[in-house]
């Protein structure tokens, strides 16, 4: 029951997650969204533009970004992303939404910070479900319990396994006539647990692999073979001046003509090199898509890529996890079915304690 509780935490901040983007532009209308042109085109294609927005934004501001979010269209926001220094804000970013089409700053918040005004409500919700609001220790902890929803899982399953009989199986997967309330609520957990345990168990396992892939991904090598894409090493030269923006990223559509450009970030262990993140038509992750190009900025030479669809075996495995874990891969309807599968752990929570106290007495 204990872990149950972490259960029904997960399960109903992933129902709100799944429309994560949704709500936070219909709570925040003047941060997120933008009143534009639609007839240009995309700023995510517009390299030109958008090397003269940031070098506008630069003139105001001290640092320089660490990640920029480039906007689905021209009526959304551009989010720049400034990492706070380590001693001021441990974990804690600051993000900066800025009009796609005339560069003006439209807000900022800070990503990271746990509060319930209108800006903060869906970062908060992000970091109770992925951190617990408690950062390292918090996604351990999660991670800890999300192991335990799987052993829930499967013993469920095993509790469920009917006799070989027909009469058996049947009354494993369906209700049966109605005798008393306390036999349909034990039914209705039976059944019910059967048809969603196996969604239980992707969601637990998905859960446990983005908080510490280094737990998985040795077990799905185990099953079929992975490929690590090892990244070219820097050339070390005298001149380190960086190419202008425009160049390094005309160099990467060129890789993936038919695919839009949709973040750029700028690792910290390395001031030369950018990486630029990509969505092909194809792709099974929407959003951001899962195509990177990581490019070095003072010749544009390709330091690695990795292309979402061409992906085989155990990377492509671990590329569905994120669009199984959101809903994603099956569009609306997949996300729909998720939201209302975060509801789940609640009704078995509060129909096992029922059945257990009943037990008990």
């Amino acid at each position: 029951m204990t872990a149950g509780l972490f259960f029904v935490l997960l399960g109903l901040t992933g129902s709100v997650l799944s429309w994560r983007h949704e709500i936070d532009q219909w709570l925040n209308p003047g941060l997120l969204t933008v009143s534009a042109n639609t007839q240009k085109a995309p700023l995510a294609q517009r390299p030109d533009d958008l090397q003269r927005l940031l070098a506008k934004l630069s003139e105001t501001q001290a640092s320089a970004p660490s990640r920029i979010e480039l906007p689905e269209d021209n009526q959304h926001a551009m989010v720049v992303w400034y990492k706070l220094s380590a001693d001021k804000e441990k974990g804690v970013s600051r993000q900066l939404m800025l009009n796609p089409d005339t560069g003006a700053i439209l807000g900022e918040r800070y990503w990271g910070k746990s509060g319930f005004s209108r800006e903060q409500i869906m970062p908060t919700i992000f970091h109770l479900h992925h951190y617990l609001l408690a950062g390292e220790t918090g996604k351990f902890i999660l991670s800890i319990a999300a192991i335990i929803i799987v052993m829930l899982s499967l013993s469920g399953i095993l509790l469920w396994w009917p006799k070989a009989r027909w009469q058996a199986l049947r009354q494993a997967l369906t209700t049966g006539k109605f005798v008393s309330w306390r036999a349909l609520n034990f039914r209705l957990h039976r059944a019910a647990g059967f048809y969603f345990a196996p969604v239980f168990l992707t969601l637990a396992i998905t859960g446990i692999y983005f908080n510490f892939p280094q737990w998985i991904t040795p077990l799905i090598a185990q099953i079929m073979p992975i490929s690590t894409q090892v990244k070219k090493t820097e050339q070390t030269s005298a001149e380190n001046r960086a190419l202008p923006l425009h160049q390094v990223l005309s160099v990467a559509q060129q890789q993936f003509p038919a695919a839009k450009m949709t973040r750029l970030t700028f690792p910290a262990k390395s001031a030369n090199v950018l990486e630029v993140r990509m969505r092909q038509p194809n792709e099974v992750r929407k959003g951001a898509g899962s195509t990177r190009i990581a490019i070095d900025m003072r010749d544009a030479s390709i330091l690695q890529i990795t292309d979402a669809e061409r992906l085989q075996g155990g990377n492509l495995v671990l590329n569905w996890f994120f669009p199984l874990h959101t809903g994603e891969a099956f569009g609306i309807a997949g996300r729909i079915f998720i939201s209302l599968t975060g509801i789940m752990p609640l009704l078995f929570m509060l129909s096992g304690i029922w059945l257990w106290l009943r037990r008990r007495s």
